[in-house]
């Protein structure tokens, strides 16, 4: 063999090796766009029973009738108020006060405003059935729409034990900081404190006597900007965003009472079919349960895996 065709041979042998595997760059400690990501800590973490816990969604459940579109409402202190006394099949207004169960599943829609329990769901508990509005419906999540099933609403006994039974943070010299009745933005409302909490150093702690106890509205006071920073720490607001008087179709307690759904129903007490609800104004705060035509807002909740 000649020693030019020895050369070739060797030259393709090498050639054959590089290219065998593609070579690595090496790591760049500056690179952003790839390798291990940080973990996303989840702050929106609320335990609703000893070994369950859910995130909040970050606003009232909202709903208009002439596209078909559920939505959650775009910032937490959003309510529709009077536009509810509004509500038909066509209305372009978004609602945010439905009978219990109108989901709008076998027709319990949540546009009914007809003053008569036998013309709502009375079947039993909604927990994970089509009759839940979270469960039956893809609901529009700021740009995200997402599908259905991924929200729930939570039960009478969840709703207990996250305003008076979990475990909480330390807040203002107060353990087990739950909630404080709170204006935000100029609504009327409850702050809900996430399991565990930090409250942002550039804005002020609610006063203590007012954590986990009735206060009035005045108590607390923040603005949209405070409550961008509660919000990005865990905290959930929700308005007191009043009821319909189903009588007359009109709206009373607006900016005093805050009337919330459960997915417990309750059947007969004293001459009315009821399902639970988590209800408050600044003298209480408590689970309770309300005839299934009288219309209320909902407060929807994610599992955590």
């Amino acid at each position: 063999m000649s020693k030019k065709s020895l050369f070739l041979m060797l030259a393709a042998a090498l050639t054959w090796a590089a290219c065998e595997k593609d070579p690595q760059p090496a790591p760049d400690n500056n690179d952003t766009t790839g390798g291990e990501q940080p973990t996303v800590v989840e702050k929106n973490v609320y335990s609703v029973s000893a070994d369950k816990q859910v995130t909040m969604a970050k606003g009232n459940l909202q709903y208009q009738a002439s596209t078909n579109t559920w939505r959650i409402a775009p910032n937490a202190w959003d309510a529709a108020k009077d536009g509810n006394c509004q509500t038909s099949a066509v209305y372009a207004g978004w609602i945010d006060n439905f009978g219990w169960a109108t989901s709008g599943y076998d027709n319990y829609h949540p546009y009914l405003t007809i003053n008569s329990a036998s013309q709502y769901y009375t079947g039993g508990n909604i927990d994970g059935t089509e009759y839940d509005w979270g469960v039956h419906n893809a609901i529009l999540n700021g740009e995200t729409l997402d599908p259905a099933g991924t929200w729930r609403t939570l039960s009478s006994q969840e709703w207990e034990y996250l305003v008076n039974h979990r475990a909480g943070s330390t807040l203002n010299g107060v353990e087990n900081a739950r909630y404080s009745i709170a204006t935000v933005n100029g609504q009327k409302g409850i702050i809900l404190f996430p399991d565990v909490f930090a409250m942002p150093e550039s804005v002020a702690p609610p006063r203590a006597a007012s954590i986990n106890e009735p206060a009035t509205y005045a108590t607390n006071v923040y603005s949209a900007e405070d409550w961008a920073l509660m919000e990005e720490a865990g905290c959930v607001f929700m308005p007191s965003a009043g009821c319909v008087n189903v009588a007359d179709n009109s709206m009373v307690s607006v900016d005093y009472l805050g009337c919330y759904w459960s997915s417990t129903f309750v059947g007969a007490v004293e001459g009315m079919i009821r399902a639970g609800q988590l209800w408050f104004n600044p003298y209480q705060v408590e689970t309770a349960s309300a005839g299934v035509q009288y219309r209320r807002s909902v407060r929807l909740a994610k599992d955590l895996k």
